[in-house]
């Protein structure tokens, strides 16, 4: 006091104390690390974990889609794809949406392992759910391994193919056989119509298809045609296969060619 001096405060003591005192400089620096952070920062690592053992929970167990073989349980099988693999949150991977974190990569390599792991996955459980023949059919898109590739190629193929069984009913009728035209490919013609109209759900019989084959020759083959139409008008309840049909318009094709009658 006599020298005009106020004594240091315990606050300022407690400053120099500090600033003087490594060991306890490290304690203050760590105290002031918001909590908020330290707690986000145990979040993150809590969820990494959670993620982790849910993937591996995953990895462990078989995900069994209901089978695609046709147009007509695409829809379904769609559904049901969507439904089970969400749950795994392997959608992704087919949507092509799924991105590898390269930072988190190149520091976690179990991060990556399960990411390669979760795609092989989504692969097994998408081709596994195809038929035999669809399988064959799609060879190209699953030698590459790649489920967004495959996904696609499915979805390209039978959703371009859900057509309106009206028009494919009123193409197959209107299916004629051409002056040039071999009768076997006519009638594959027809058939491939009826096959597509299975597809979409409806169908064309036997007798259908038999009796369309001798109606509509009648560009090339008039008097087939016209001998057709009296017999069907008494024969209504009568049957009449492709193959049965398919017999006068061979054997005049086979004399006459190309040429009709």
């Amino acid at each position: 006091m006599a020298n005009g001096s106020d004594p240091p405060s315990s606050s300022s003591s407690s400053v120099v104390s500090a600033t003087n005192d490594p060991a306890r400089n490290m304690r203050v620096h760590a105290d002031a690390v918001p909590e908020v952070v330290v707690t986000g920062l145990h979040e993150v690592a809590s969820q990494h974990t959670l993620m982790e053992a849910k993937n591996r929970a995953m990895l462990s167990r078989e995900i069994k889609v209901i089978e695609l073989d046709g147009h007509k349980k695409y829809d379904a099988w769609k559904q049901d794809l969507q439904l089970k693999l969400n749950e795994w949150g392997l959608m992704e991977f087919l949507e092509g949406t799924a991105t590898l974190d390269a930072d988190r990569a190149a520091i976690d390599p179990n991060y990556a392992f399960l990411f390669g792991e979760r795609k092989t996955k989504s692969f097994s459980a998408l081709a596994l759910s195809l038929s035999i023949k669809l399988r064959e059919e799609f060879k190209g898109p699953i030698k590459t391994q790649d489920p967004a590739a495959l996904y696609t190629a499915l979805k390209v193929h039978f959703e371009r193919g859900k057509e309106n069984p009206i028009y494919l009913k009123r193409e197959f009728y209107s299916r004629m056989l051409g002056r040039h035209e071999a009768v076997q490919q006519y009638i594959d013609g027809l058939r491939a119509i009826r096959h597509r109209i299975a597809e979409s759900g409806d169908t064309i019989t036997e007798n259908e298809l038999g009796r369309t084959i001798l109606s509509n020759c009648v560009d090339v083959y008039p008097t087939v045609a016209i001998k057709h139409t009296e017999w069907a008008k008494s024969n209504t309840a009568v049957n009449l296969d492709v193959q049965e049909a398919s017999k006068p318009i061979t054997r005049l094709h086979s004399r006459m060619g190309h040429v009709g009658l």
